[in-house]
């Protein structure tokens, strides 16, 4: 009970601050406009390691998927895959960093608890 405060403080912050620099990596690779500019994604590839590159593998190549994003590939080129990533990126990436965020809380929280607890004056 006493956690929950920092947990879901230090939980927002990280899902926000992730969700807002893959929203500004979509806006970079739409800008850029080329074939390249697609690699730019790998960045938060490398920061999302442990869920968004299986989750890649397994649902990015999937028929299904594809099939819900191939109308905007045909609307305009490169904005199908652009916008798969940023949905893939945005929720497993997100869901990723909030748990990372909430337990960098609570262990913040903890520790200063307990610093707290060894500085008291013993009687």
């Amino acid at each position: 009970m006493r956690y929950r405060r920092p947990f879901k403080i230090w939980a927002l912050t990280a899902f926000g601050v992730h969700t807002a620099l893959a929203l500004l990596t979509f806006a970079a690779v739409w800008a850029m406009g080329h074939g390249q500019a697609g690699f730019t994604w790998m960045y938060l590839l490398i920061a999302d390691f442990p869920t968004v590159w299986p989750t890649m593998e397994l649902i990015g190549d999937s028929e299904a998927i594809r099939a819900i994003f191939r109308p905007l590939d045909q609307a305009a080129i490169g904005l199908g895959s652009n916008v798969m990533f940023l949905v893939i990126v945005v929720f497993f990436g997100g869901i990723q960093w909030f748990l990372i965020g909430g337990m960098l809380g609570v262990t913040i929280c903890f520790m200063r608890d307990r610093i707290r607890l060894y500085r008291q004056p013993s009687v």
